[in-house]
């Protein structure tokens, strides 16, 4: 029974692993600095998670959504047959079937309650609080060195563009907002404080698509709510 018990708990070290490193992880000798090695760090977490929790290779997943995935997947390794440059497609294969091996790993640890809400939530924080405060950071340094005016590239953070940080704040969000909603105590204060800090950075980081998706986003939220409301 401990045995047993402690895999779940396992599992669940493994993810706040993930969440804490992955918007921090930065190997200057890589290529790609930033997206490869998260990508393979991604990728040796979730062997270690399976290993640690095999009871995934039993569990059973929704048939469309899987068969879906898998189909995705085996067009991904297919069109390597025909790919321009074969040796980049061996890294979208490798991206795509680390997606697809998460989602698994995550839709079944999320159902069995082995990573709860809660969990969910404050691991979220720490990914957003490593992506927003160093960009904060370098965002106090722009302004003193009159780089925000003249060149905003410059606020990367732990990323390698500040597209990409953008993007990894934007996509965050919602859960950040759950935190500060439903969490208690410090974490709760936390999350405000930290809501507050990506918008500004998703506003100032002027990435059109972040602000297009947040855009979006209020809109549906704020029908919904509507909706919800009226009924």
């Amino acid at each position: 029974m401990a045995n047993s018990a402690s895999k779940p708990r396992g599992f669940s070290i493994i993810f706040w692993l993930m969440m804490i490193l992955l918007p921090l992880i930065k190997v200057s000798d890589l290529q790609d600095d930033t997206l490869l090695s998260r990508y393979l760090l991604l990728g040796a977490l979730l062997l270690a998670g399976i290993l640690v929790d095999r009871s995934i290779l039993k569990a059973r997943f929704p048939r469309w959504i899987s068969l879906s995935l898998i189909a995705f997947a085996l067009l991904v390794a297919l069109s390597r047959s025909w790919a321009y440059n074969p040796s980049e497609s061996y890294a979208l294969m490798a991206r795509v079937f680390i997606f697809v091996v998460a989602f698994f790993a995550l839709y079944h640890h999320i159902g069995s309650k082995s990573i709860s809400t809660e969990l969910l939530l404050k691991a979220n924080l720490l990914f957003a609080a490593g992506a927003a405060i160093p960009a904060l950071v370098e965002l106090l340094e722009a302004l003193g060195s009159g780089d925000f005016f003249e060149n905003i590239y410059v606020i990367q953070a732990r990323f390698s563009h500040k597209n990409l940080l953008a993007s990894a704040i934007m996509l965050s969000f919602p859960l950040v907002l759950a935190a500060w909603a439903i969490l208690k105590g410090s974490w709760s204060k936390g999350a405000m404080v930290l809501t507050i800090l990506m918008l500004i950075e998703m506003f100032v980081l002027r990435t059109r698509g972040v602000w297009l998706s947040l855009f979006i986003a209020s809109a549906i939220s704020a029908l919904i709510w509507q909706v919800k409301k009226q009924s």
